[in-house]
C-alpha cells in the first residue's frame, strides 16, 4: 500500500528539541515517521540551527529556507513572524505536487489562502491564540521599544489570523484555545490536540535532589518576568535552593550575588535538563499568561517529581489535579514548606502516570491519522 505522503512547514528547523514549541513539531514528526508517513519538512533556517541526523531521521525530506528577518519584513502590512517567513520558493515546492500540507503555527501560513493551493487539503496547527500572546509579552517587556513591537505585532496577527478561514482544519493547543476557535471560525472543524513531547523517557528515580527547579527559554519576555518574581518573592524565604536552568539563562547571571542559594544552568543540553528535571525535588512552574499549553509542564509531569503550578499556568490543560496548585507568593512558600517534609513515593508516580495517559503521544497520533485520511 502506498505511504501517505505529508509537506510540513515549520517556523524553525525543529531539531534539537529544546524549547516548547519544536519540541512539539519534532515528536510530532517523530510520531508520524513511526506511522509510516512519508514526511517532506520545509523549514525556515535562523538562530544557528542546522539539520542534524536527529531531524533526518524522523523525516523523509528535508527543504529549507532563509528566514527574512529586517526593516523590510517590519514595515509590511502582515505580522513580521508572517512577513519574515515568505518565500516564493517555499510556494513553488508545496506546488510541485498535490500532498496536503500541514502548516505549523500561523507563522507559516503566508500562503495558506494561496489561490495554487485552494484545491490541496491544508491543516494549521496552532500553538497560541498569537494575538494574545503578544499582547501578554507586550505587558512583561522592560523595554519601551519593544512593548510597542509586541503590541504592533499583536494588531498584526489579530487582523491575519482570519485566514484561518481557508484551513480544512485547526488543531488547537488546549482546550481553551479550541473554544476560542471555534467560536471564531465557526465553519471550520477545530479539535484539540494536546502539544507532543518525548513520552518514551521514563525516569525510574525523580525527586532525589533538594533543589526546586525553575526552567524556560529566557530570550522570551514572560520567562524572565517569571524569573524575576522567583528570585525577589519567592526565593528569599523559600526552604530549599533554586536552580534557573534554560536557553538564555546567562543573561540573569546579574542575579548570581543576590544569594548563594540560587544557581543558574545556562544552555544546558538535552540530557542535562533531563537530569536536572529527575533530580528536582520540586519543578515551580509559573506564568502570567494563560495562552496556550505549556509544553514544560507535560515534560516536567512526566520527568519530574512534584510540580507546583499557577492557575494560570494550567489554563486549558485539565491537568490541575496532577500538580500542586499556588497563585501568589504566599500560597506558593506554604506549598514548597509542606514539599520540603516530604518524599516522591510509589504511588505518587502510579497516580501521576494515569493523569498523563489522555496525553500519550499513541492516542494523538491516532486521532490526527484520524483527521489527516
Amino acid at each position: 500500500m502506498d505511504r501517505m505522503k505529508l509537506h510540513v512547514v515549520a517556523f524553525q528547523i525543529p531539531s534539537p528539541p529544546t524549547y516548547g514549541g519544536v519540541m512539539d513539531v519534532f515528536y510530532r514528526l517523530r510520531a508520524l515517521k513511526q506511522a509510516g508517513v512519508f514526511v517532506i519538512l520545509h523549514c525556515f533556517q535562523y538562530g544557528g540551527r542546522e539539520v542534524d541526523e536527529q531531524l533526518r531521521s524522523v523525516v523523509d525530506e528535508v527543504r529549507l529556507y532563509q528566514r527574512r528577518m529586517g526593516w523590510r519584513s517590519q514595515l509590511s502590512f502582515r505580522p513580521y513572524i508572517v512577513a519574515s517567513r515568505a518565500d516564493v520558493q517555499l510556494l513553488r515546492d508545496l506546488q510541485a505536487d498535490d500532498a496536503p500540507i500541514l502548516f505549523e503555527g500561523l507563522h507559516t501560513c503566508r500562503y495558506l489562502n494561496h489561490p495554487s493551493l485552494r484545491n490541496r487539503r491544508r491543516w494549521v496547527r496552532m500553538h497560541n491564540v498569537e494575538h494574545d500572546y503578544y499582547s501578554g509579552l507586550a505587558k512583561v517587556s522592560r523595554l519601551g521599544w519593544r512593548r510597542l513591537y509586541f503590541r504592533i505585532e499583536s494588531l498584526k496577527l489579530r487582523l491575519f489570523e482570519p485566514v484561518l478561514r481557508y484551513a480544512d482544519h485547526i488543531l488547537a493547543i488546549s482546550d481553551s484555545d479550541g473554544e476560542y476557535f471555534r467560536k471564531r471560525y465557526p465553519k471550520v472543524p477545530v479539535n484539540v490536540m494536546f502539544p507532543f513531547y518525548n513520552d518514551e523517557q521514563h525516569a525510574e528515580h525523580r525527586g532525589l535532589g533538594d533543589f526546586i527547579l525553575y526552567h524556560g527559554n529566557f530570550e522570551v519576555p514572560e520567562n524572565r518576568a517569571v524569573a524575576d518574581y522567583i528570585v525577589s518573592r519567592v526565593l528569599p524565604n523559600s526552604p530549599m535552593p533554586i536552580v534557573i536552568a534554560g536557553k538564555a539563562a546567562s543573561t540573569l547571571r546579574a542575579y548570581c550575588d543576590a544569594n548563594d542559594r540560587l544557581c543558574f544552568v545556562c544552555d544546558p543540553s538535552e540530557t542535562e535538563m533531563s537530569l536536572l528535571m529527575r533530580e528536582a525535588h520540586v519543578h515551580l512552574l509559573l506564568t502570567f499568561q494563560p495562552t496556550g499549553l505549556k509544553l514544560k509542564l507535560l515534560n516536567a509531569l512526566h520527568q519530574g517529581a512534584f510540580v507546583v503550578a499557577n492557575r494560570a499556568m494550567l489554563a486549558g490543560s485539565g491537568l490541575e489535579d496532577a500538580c500542586l496548585v499556588a497563585d501568589d507568593e504566599v500560597e506558593i512558600l506554604e506549598t514548597l514548606n509542606r514539599l520540603s517534609c516530604r518524599q516522591w513515593s510509589d504511588s505518587d508516580q502510579i497516580q501521576r502516570e494515569q493523569y498523563l495517559l489522555p496525553y500519550a503521544n499513541a492516542n494523538k497520533l491516532q486521532s490526527l491519522l484520524q483527521i489527516l485520511k
